[in-house]
């Protein structure tokens, strides 16, 4: 599963004319598997910034992303949890963290509570 949304970030710079703030995608993606350990479910969060750059190919601009994993948005943490603490409120908070309700954070308190 994941999401995104645009980020458009201004500097002191942009305010100058001619000088066009900074747009980056930030998004998030959760990824969620059988463990290798018997009665184990192991889900992995993400969530990263991506600076979107133009280039100049042979006169055609082409649009991309540049990765920006040094960034202090960059998130990755990888949990394990048993099929027996599996519950709604868990659905609930992947969920709400996926639809930008709760910040990166506040992660590690979900799976705090339940082990």
């Amino acid at each position: 599963m994941s999401c995104s949304k645009k980020k458009v970030r201004r500097t002191i710079f942009s305010l100058i004319p001619g000088v066009k703030p900074k747009r980056y995608k930030h998004f998030r993606v959760i990824f969620i598997r059988i463990s290798e350990v018997k009665n184990r479910l192991t889900i992995e969060f993400k969530e990263n910034l991506l600076k979107k750059v133009k280039q100049k190919i042979d006169g055609h601009t082409k649009h991309g992303v540049d990765s920006y994993n040094n960034h202090k948005d960059y998130f990755h943490k990888t949990y394990e949890i048993s099929f027996d603490n599996i519950n709604d409120d868990l659905y609930q908070d992947i969920l709400g963290w996926l639809t930008w309700k709760h910040d990166s954070k506040s992660v590690e308190a979900f799976f705090n509570k339940r082990s």
